[in-house]
């Protein structure tokens, strides 16, 4: 640099404003373009959420991912989502991790309020995903007040991975037709335990009313690899139930079929050699509807147990049994979404085989039809989001557990606006850190006029 050139005076306000403005330029570049970002993180999208728990101050939101990622809740009484909560585990260790299962507990909640949430994947604010019901938060309500039950009971059990070894951080879910569905995690040996006596009616208006002897529940466990399901005579769970293995076919432990026989009924409306079961409404596969909250009936081996699920954009599974007329019938605590759904019956047959039928059917949107539409009054506070989209948690009697994944199911879309950042950049940081350093450099060693 020449001997004149250094000899140069500028004004000393020209020569500091002229060095800000270099390095709040160099600041705002790095912060838009994300240059110091030196790895960018994996986000997957949430699959089988289930809500669970639910009581007058309480719930449980949790799903998979098919990759390990971080999970939050965005949530609060109105859309706005002003909260935050997250993964049960990670407040505990007090660090993010990344997990295949996520359970989020909601506390401090009020009775008998709705809740919205999005899901969230991501550490930090400039990091993560949300992801919501087809463009509207999920939501869920909570039930009234209640007094504290007067007795104890619990469910407990392991889980264990198809190799022997404990499945820890498993998600364990149980459903039942007389209860509203209630969830756990595994700890890290594998074993689950379940408040039985803090379980309430479907509709979350009363704590929950059963015989030992007659109700049938069913446990389904997972660990966003394998899973597997359990159903099982109430009385037959305590004082612990036998260990269940993550990938092996469905167990069923709840029937004892001696004493089912001594009590089944044959019906004069019904052909006693009939051993199958029938859903008369949807009558057929493709069949649509004029509602979003209809009626699915049938027919079938009398006292019989069925699993029902419907797949929508979230599976609701639940469990009803056939009359003594040999009848069944069963509506969802919340309103469908307009399109394609599917509904599966699974029950097991003389030889303890697992049969299945299903319908598909559509929903049509207000106004697309006259049809007559089959209904039954709702019940149940769990519902999905309002504005009428699907159920955003498992609920009432056997939210989510579903069996395997559904190609039908929409994955949850992530909000717009909040992408994942562009991956930095070493070279073009370097360089910008070293062309601020020059500058910085050169206004201090230029002579400046006072």
């Amino acid at each position: 640099m020449s001997p004149k050139l250094l000899d140069k005076k500028i004004p000393a306000l020209f020569g500091w404003l002229f060095l800000l403005a270099g390095l709040a330029g160099a600041f705002l570049l790095i912060k838009k373009r994300n240059l110091l970002s030196f790895k960018k993180e994996a986000f997957s999208p949430p699959l089988k959420i289930h809500i669970a728990n639910v009581d007058n101050q309480s719930a449980a939101v949790s799903w998979l991912t098919p990759e390990p990622t971080s999970g939050f809740l965005q949530y609060g009484p109105t859309p706005a989502l002003e909260k935050k909560a997250v993964d049960d585990r990670d407040q505990q260790s007090g660090q993010i991790s990344q997990l295949k299962t996520h359970y989020v507990s909601l506390k401090n909640l009020s009775p008998e309020t709705t809740y919205y949430f999005k899901i969230g994947a991501g550490s930090s604010q400039d990091q993560n995903k949300l992801y919501d019901n087809q463009g509207q938060p999920y939501s869920f309500s909570t039930g009234k007040s209640l007094s504290l039950p007067q007795e104890t009971k619990t469910l407990k059990g392991k889980i264990l991975q198809s190799n022997q070894s404990p499945a820890a951080g498993a998600l364990v879910y149980l459903t039942s037709a007389q209860i509203a569905p209630l969830s756990t995690l595994t700890d890290g040996k594998g074993y689950w335990t379940i408040l039985l006596h803090q379980a309430r009616s479907p509709d979350l208006s009363n704590y929950a009313s059963f015989s030992l002897a007659e109700t049938v529940f069913r446990i389904e466990a997972q660990n966003g690899e394998e899973e597997t399901s359990a159903s099982f005579l109430a009385e037959n769970a305590f004082p612990l139930l036998p260990e269940l293995i993550l990938g092996h076919q469905p167990y069923h432990l709840e029937i004892n079929e001696g004493q089912r026989a001594e009590q089944m009924v044959t019906s004069p409306e019904r052909d006693p050699e009939s051993k199958t079961v029938v859903i008369e409404n949807p009558a057929e596969n493709g069949e649509e509807i004029n509602t979003n909250q209809p009626q699915f009936r049938g027919q079938g081996p009398p006292l019989k147990v069925l699993t029902i699920k419907v797949e929508s954009s979230l599976p609701y599974t639940t469990a009803v049994t056939v009359d003594d007329q040999g009848n069944w019938q069963f509506s969802l605590p919340f309103p469908l979404s307009n399109g394609e759904h599917s509904l599966t019956i699974s029950y097991l047959n003389q030889q303890q085989e697992e049969e299945t039928v299903s319908r598909n059917f559509t929903v049509l949107a207000a106004g697309e039809s006259q049809l007559p539409a089959i209904t039954a009054t709702p019940s149940g506070s769990i519902s999905p989001s309002p504005l009428s989209s699907p159920f955003a948690s498992p609920s009432p009697l056997g939210p989510q557990i579903e069996n395997s994944p559904s190609p039908n199911l929409p994955t949850p879309a992530p909000v717009e606006g909040q992408n994942v950042p562009v991956t930095g950049n070493t070279i073009q940081t370097i360089a910008l850190f070293l062309a601020g350093l020059l500058m910085f450099s050169l206004g201090l060693g230029w002579p400046i006029r006072i």
